[in-house]
């Protein structure tokens, strides 16, 4: 039967079922017999759950439902399973259900409409647990391990649908009848996820934890998807190999990848990534697991789903982040844009975060924490609830919402399924809705249709009986009397501490409070002595680290060993052992590492001189200590003891003469100088009394000799007695003092001394004799006072018993002098016993006090009466002799530029001085010249010369073409129009001669007249043309030739004559002389500037411009 007899033969019956439906309620009246569909149906209410529901991969809830491209199955409270949808025999292999086919059917016919619901219990007896299912195929998990009519063997897993002898244990086509995994007879699976045509399941060791090795996946193999690292197709289940320690806590698998979440909330995944789906920053397949990596930094995963290409998550903040392909919207961001370097945030509702998330190969859900219900993606057939929910639409024309869309159940919601093309979802009330494509019934609501909202998807399961335990006939009835079962649904926190699995770190068992921990989420075990928990919800206990124990069970700390004591094992230690006596520990928390001899780190050490067996770590005591067992510190040795040697458990006395005084001695201490100590164990000893002495180490005092006394308590030495001082006695506890005239300068004597002459002591108790003060002299010995005053010119020093006379250099203008006065600078002293000093003359002078004499004044310095120093002669001034007075000017024509000059110095060429007492010379000034040195004035320079310059020593010579009429020209002038030079070095300019021309300034040659032309004056600028009836034949001329008679010229300038009228000759000679009469006007008007003209011109050669001095004659 075709598709298109279907449809039709469907919407026939659709319509005939309204047209009942419409024609049974007009004859009801208002309130009679319209009764709603939750009230006509008693469902079963189970005890209540912590947190009802079920998360998609999760090994912590079980998943009641599972939708397949156009199949629907569901786990009833009953533990029954019941499908609905597309259904076929063993001739149309296109069934996806599990359920037997019944004989009455015809090939490829649906389920009934209503009750739509079928059991696959007269196949198998089981108490189905989960299942999961993918487009073509579905498993499921039982309670407990079951055989199946094809398999005896005995497993908690089966599977069936559309197989292609890979994905379904080599069964091809409608496998109708559950196939069972060939998984390892010792597994017992927790947890499926079916793919296209491979599954992966979560299938620990019977009675065992989950662990690295649980996870298990078979069937097609092209992108990788069994995680096997290889791309073989595999119909055995093999373990997928994952990091070591690691335990899988989730499974799901997409069209072609599969991923698993570790307990540790890292995820990772393999198989298919053209998309960038396995989260791995790459586009590269994976044959292997890798570690999703596009999650933000610092997230933890909850929860993980895959679908076609694309994969998302549920962060452990609540939020969701998908990757992948984008092309339906399913990432959930607003966008159709595909991401695989880093995940797409979906956008929740603001404030809401997600508890739950599905998805399929279009479309995706996420049930929020108001238990919402919230779903994006593909819409083409009312995925998302009403088929024009929907902001956009995909490449071919489909209707997609690129953000989540609520639907509203009317309740909340527990669980959430989401197929290819329709959804289911558990509410909390325990009610089923259903919508979407609904082509093969899969809805379940008693109908086909192309698509069905989510209000009209409310799926009656039927009563228990209904699960038929033999054949379900087409004419079974169904007991109605019996009420319908409710969906299946799981805790999702099943130890009740009020956190859902997925963010509980112990999702099966309430937290271990400190000092106990849970190995397998089904007790709380104490930590065992040595070890300790610190803090609850954790899965192990910790050894006690190294230095710590703990002899209790069910601690939350260890302890650290005490100080003075030490653990003898590295973790884990129970007790704690005393340092032996004689040695301490100061730090707590110290080990007694193991070493390879003994077992542990002790050795052989001296305890009060014994060698005793102690640990390495204790300390022995240092000397001055002692210590007992378990001391932490060494203990110092009291006042009264001491202790020289390390390890030691006691002091020792001290010994008479000796003593401690203060804690911790390693040695006793003599008593100090001036004390004494005549018993033993002494903390210190007495003070010498005065008149005694006590040496250092002394056990008596001892008395003062002669010479020596004692006026205190605690002398080591008896006092000496002080200069000027002595004694006589034995014991003395004073010192007598010397009387006056009488002195003593070394201490400890018996007796004193007579000053000597030159000297006295007045007082008594004089140390050593006072010298006579300067200026004073004593004659005789014993005296109190000195006698003797020096005269004026004479002196004495401290001491004198005479006086002195003042040698040259030094005089004494008073009595009672100690000394002579040095003279002065600037003066001298040339006798003995001067009273006074004389200034040094002019022209001498005398730095230095002193002196017997005065110094000359050097040449190129002077110096007045009682100078101090000679004065240098300042620049400009000089002085040739000694004992000068005074300095000489620089002459004119010299000069003195540093001060002490002995002589002037002459100007050099181009330089003179006119003015004496000069300090520099004066360059010639422009004009003029200096050729010779000391001169007093500059030369200036003579006619047909000149000089710009200054400070030069000759003048320029005038170029040709140009002259310098004058003396001192600073500059020369150039020849006028009419004149010109050939020559250099000349004073005026030549004028043009007759015949010739010059019509420039500064010329050095005239040119003569061309044919034609002539001049007759000199001086002249220009020519003059030859006049009518005249000719100038040749040039050079200085004047016309008439034409001869019979000739004739009529025009000017003209170089010869042609026979002519007379008459043109006479108008020719008229314009000829009125021509000539304008030249010599002008010629008058020209003005005359300075040159003077001679009758002797040299008519030589002009040289080249030279620089010529002026000669004593004129040219």
């Amino acid at each position: 039967m075709d598709k298109s007899s279907n449809a039709a033969k469907l919407t026939s019956v659709a319509l005939i079922t309204l047209m009942i439906g419409m024609t049974a309620s007009f004859g009801l009246s208002d309130g009679d017999g319209i009764v709603d569909l939750a009230d006509s149906k008693e469902f079963y209410s189970h005890e209540t759950s912590n947190i009802p529901g079920s998360d998609s991969g999760s090994v912590f809830s079980n998943s009641t439902m599972a939708l397949m491209q156009d199949t629907t199955c569901v786990v009833a409270h009953d533990n029954t399973l019941r499908c609905w949808g597309k259904i076929g025999d063993g001739s149309y292999q296109s069934g996806y259900a599990a359920i037997q086919p019944v004989p009455a059917l015809i090939p490829g016919a649906n389920s009934p409409f209503w009750p739509a619901q079928r059991s696959i219990d007269h196949n198998v007896t089981a108490e189905w647990i989960a299942i999961d299912g993918s487009a073509l195929h579905s498993c499921g998990i039982t309670a407990s391990p079951v055989s199946t009519p094809i398999e005896p063997a005995r497993y908690n897993l089966l599977c069936w649908g559309e197989g292609d002898n890979y994905n379904l244990n080599a069964c091809y086509g409608n496998c109708h009848i559950p196939q069972k995994p060939a998984l390892p007879l010792n597994t017992h699976t927790v947890e499926v996820a079916t793919g296209y045509r491979h599954t992966c399941s979560i299938s620990p060791v019977r009675g065992q934890d989950i662990d690295d090795s649980s996870v298990y996946c078979w069937g097609r193999n092209w992108n990788g998807q069994l995680g096997q690292g290889n791309y073989y197709d595999d119909r055995t289940p093999n373990v997928v190999s994952l990091p070591q320690g690691s335990v899988p806590v989730s499974i799901v698998s997409g069209y072609s990848h599969s991923c698993t979440l570790l307990s540790d909330g890292e995820a990772m995944c393999w198989g298919n990534n053209d998309a960038g789906q396995l989260g791995t920053i790459s586009l590269v397949n994976e044959s292997s697991p890798a570690s999703v990596r596009v999650t933000p930094v610092g997230s933890s995963i909850a929860q993980i789903v895959a679908g076609g290409n694309s994969t998302c998550a549920l962060l452990d903040d609540g939020s969701v982040s998908c990757w992948g392909s984008n092309w339906q919207g399913i990432l959930g961001d607003g966008t159709t844009t595909s991401s695989w370097s880093t995940s797409s945030n979906v956008i929740l509702p603001t404030g809401r975060t997600a508890i739950s998330i599905d998805m399929h190969y279009q479309s995706a859900c996420a049930i929020l924490d108001d238990n919402s219900l919230y779903c994006w993606g593909s819409n083409n057939v009312g995925q998302l609830g009403q088929t024009a929910a929907g902001n956009s639409y995909d490449s071919v024309g489909g209707r997609i919402s690129t953000l989540p869309v609520e639907i509203d159940l009317g309740q909340g919601v527990a669980s959430v399924a989401v197929g290819l093309n329709h959804t289911c979802a558990i509410t909390l009330a325990e009610e089923l809705f259903c919508w979407g494509r609904n082509n093969w019934g899969q809805i379940g609501i008693g109908n086909f249709s192309y698509s069905e909202p989510s209000n009209n998807g409310l799926v009656d399961l039927g009563p228990t009986d209904w699960a038929c335990t033999g054949n379900c006939l087409p004419g079974f009835t169904p007991n109605s009397s019996l009420p319908s079962q409710a969906p299946g649904l799981s805790d999702r926190d099943p130890d009740g501490d009020g956190i859902m699995s997925l963010f509980d770190s112990h999702p099966l068992i309430s937290d271990c409070e400190a000092g106990y921990f849970s190995t397998d989420n089904t007790g709380c075990i104490p930590a065992d002595p040595g070890h300790y928990v610190p803090s609850s919800g954790q899965t192990s206990q910790i050894p006690c680290p190294i230095g710590t124990y703990q002899p209790n069970s069910g601690q939350s700390e260890c302890m650290d060993a005490s100080p003075g004591h030490y653990t003898i094992v590295p973790i884990s230690a129970t007790e704690q052992y005393p340092c032996h006596a004689g040695t301490y520990l100061p730090s707590s928390g110290q080990y007694a590492e193991n070493d390879t001899v003994s077992g542990y780190a002790f050795d052989t050490r001296p305890i009060d001189g014994q060698g005793t067996l102690v640990a390495e770590i204790c300390i022995s005591n240092s000397p001055g200590h002692y210590s007992d067992f378990g001391s932490p510190d060494e203990v110092p040795c009291p006042p009264g003891t001491y202790q020289p040697n390390p390890g030691y458990t006691y002091c020792i006395e001290t010994t008479p003469g000796y003593y401690t005084g203060d804690s911790g001695n390693t040695g006793e201490s003599p008593c100090e100088g001036g004390t004494y100590q005549p018993n033993p164990g002494q903390s210190s000893c007495f003070s010498a009394s005065p008149g005694h002495k006590a040496s250092p180490n002394s056990i008596q005092q001892d008395e003062c000799t002669p010479g020596t006394y004692s006026d205190e308590f605690g002398l080591e030495e008896c006092k000496l007695a002080d200069p000027g001082y002595y004694t006589t006695e034995f014991g003395a506890t004073t010192q007598t003092p010397c009387l006056p005239g009488e002195y003593q300068p070394t201490p400890g004597q018996t007796s004193c001394i007579a000053t000597y002459p030159g000297h006295y002591s007045p007082e008594p108790g004089t140390a050593h004799q006072i010298g006579c003060e300067p200026g004073t002299f004593e004659t005789e010995r014993g005296a109190t006072s000195c006698s003797g005053v020096t005269d004026p010119g004479h002196y004495s020093q401290l001491g004198a018993s005479s006086q002195q006379e003042c040698e040259p250099g030094t005089y004494a203008p008073y009595s009672a002098m100690g000394e002579c006065t040095l003279s002065d600078p600037g003066s001298h002293v040339p006798l003995n016993a001067s009273l006074d000093q004389l200034p040094c003359p002019p022209g001498q002078y005398q730095p230095n006090s002193g002196q017997s004499s005065c110094l000359s004044a050097e040449p190129g310095h002077y110096s007045g009466e009682g100078a101090t120093e000679q004065v240098a002669c300042q620049p400009g001034s000089f002085q040739s002799q000694s004992e000068a007075t005074s300095c000489e000017l620089a002459r004119p024509g010299n000069f003195v530029i540093e001060s002490g000059a002995t002589e002037d110095t002459p100007c050099g060429p181009g330089e003179y001085q006119d003015e004496p007492g000069a300090i520099t010379c004066k360059p010639a000034g422009p004009g003029t010249y200096s050729d010779s040195s000391g001169l007093a004035e500059p030369t200036p320079c003579p006619p047909g010369t000149y000089q710009p310059l200054t400070g030069q020593t000759e003048c320029t010579l005038a170029d040709r073409g140009q002259h310098v009429p004058e003396r001192g020209a600073t500059s020369q002038t150039p020849c006028e129009r009419g004149t010109y030079q050939p020559e250099s070095g000349m004073s005026e300019c030549l004028d043009a001669s007759p015949g010739h021309f010059v019509s420039k300034t500064g010329q050095t040659s005239q040119e003569p007249c061309l044919p034609g032309n002539f001049q007759p004056l000199p001086g002249a600028v220009g020519c003059i043309a030859a006049e009518p009836g005249n000719y100038v034949a040749e040039a050079g001329a200085s004047s016309q030739t008439a034409c001869a008679s019979g000739e004739t010229q009529s025009q000017y300038g003209q170089t010869s004559c042609e026979e002519g009228d007379q008459l043109v000759m006479i108008v020719g000679g008229v314009a000829g002389l009125a021509i000539v009469l304008m030249v010599l006007f002008m010629q008058s008007q020209k003005k005359p500037k300075g040159r003077v003209r001679k009758g002797a011109k040299r008519r030589k050669q002009a040289p080249r411009p030279r620089k010529v001095r002026e000669s004593s004659e004129e040219e």
